[in-house]
């Protein structure tokens, strides 16, 4: 792998940002819907999953969520450059902060409460306290509560989406190594002294 010193394009140490990966994030997303609206875990899923569960029958009530959209905050990333021995030789430290757009969409019979412990229960401080301890932080709710009908089982359940944004870093270590050694090339000064023209009027004293 190419790193600082052997020139060409730098990939990624580890392979992926500390937090690009969809498991972690969703997994986060699932335990913060829990814990504000009480639901049961088994019943709060991942929207996208590569062997989709059985849907529940049309009286229970469950959520799906997941990631619907991602934009990184306008401006520069901040890079730092680590050089401690814990560092090896050295790496940089990319962070971009991206906003993550969220949809939980609530189905069954209490689809709406839920919906609604969600949205007030993110507005609780001690609720966003997780988000906190993760570096993470709610941005807002934009838009409003959707109730959408959705067919499931050939049944008409009630279904209703909230959107919300989180804003999280992204991370990524690249091999940018330490400054060892500098080679410097000194040449010797070729100017030579200016001389007196023949026949020149010396200045005034």
């Amino acid at each position: 792998m190419s790193d600082s010193s052997t020139g060409g394009v730098l990939l990624p140490e580890g392979g992926t940002p500390t937090l690009a990966s969809d498991d972690p994030f969703d997994d986060f997303l699932q335990a913060l819907v829990v814990g504000v609206t009480g639901m049961r875990g088994s019943l709060v899923r991942p929207r996208w999953q590569p062997e989709p569960p059985s849907e529940p029958e049309a009286d229970t009530d469950w959520c799906a969520i997941g990631v619907t959209g991602e934009a990184p905050d306008g401006g520069l990333p901040v890079i730092t450059h680590v050089g401690t021995e814990d560092a090896g030789l050295g790496a940089d430290f990319v962070q971009v902060n991206d906003t993550a757009s969220i949809l939980a969409s609530f189905y069954g019979p209490g689809a709406r409460g839920n919906a609604a412990a969600l949205r007030m229960g993110l507005m609780v401080p001690q609720n966003r306290e997780v988000l906190q301890r993760a570096n993470m932080g709610l941005v807002g709710m934009p838009g409003e509560a959707r109730f959408i009908p959705a067919i499931v089982s050939l049944q008409t359940q009630r279904r209703v989406d909230v959107p919300f944004e989180i804003r999280r870093p992204n991370v990524i270590e690249v091999a940018v190594r330490n400054l060892v050694a500098v080679k410097i090339t000194l040449y010797p000064n070729t100017l030579t002294p200016q001389t007196k023209t023949q026949g020149a009027t010396p200045p005034p004293d």
